[in-house]
């Protein structure tokens, strides 16, 4: 997977940087297939036209299968269906935003609940660390 950053900045290459990485990639002789990837910033309740073009462009003539769609852009954004989609959080039945009316239109249902007690509360200083190490 070669991932482009397209605006969440959390991973991959930023679009004018993809081209040269992909070329790294596809020489590598260590490196088979290569998928083109990105993940939209904001699929729920935003536009992702520009996101989608700036992917497009990027990778235009770069040879691969490619995923962009996560949960919501699944659901609700059809032109960002690619090579194969990510559906996440929808294959449990639950909405991408967290608002089960958002997918009240679906045929999506809850496959499980998941709930906890609280078994202990600590004060910690400042400085100190939660967890191993």
């Amino acid at each position: 997977q070669l991932k482009m950053n397209s605006g969440m900045n959390r991973l991959g290459y930023r679009p004018d940087a993809f081209r040269a990485a992909w070329e790294r990639a596809a020489s590598a002789p260590s490196i088979g297939r290569i998928t083109l990837m990105m993940h939209f910033a904001n699929a729920d309740d935003g536009e992702v036209d520009w996101q989608l073009d700036t992917f497009d462009a990027a990778t235009a003539g770069i040879p691969g299968e490619r995923s962009v769609s996560n949960s919501a852009a699944v659901l609700w954004h059809p032109r960002a269906h690619r090579d194969w989609v990510r559906p996440g959080t929808i294959l449990y039945g639950a909405s991408p935003t967290g608002a089960a009316r958002h997918i009240a239109d679906t045929p999506l249902m809850p496959a499980m609940t998941l709930t906890s007690k609280i078994i202990g509360v600590q004060t910690l200083a400042p400085e100190e660390t939660v967890g191993y190490g």
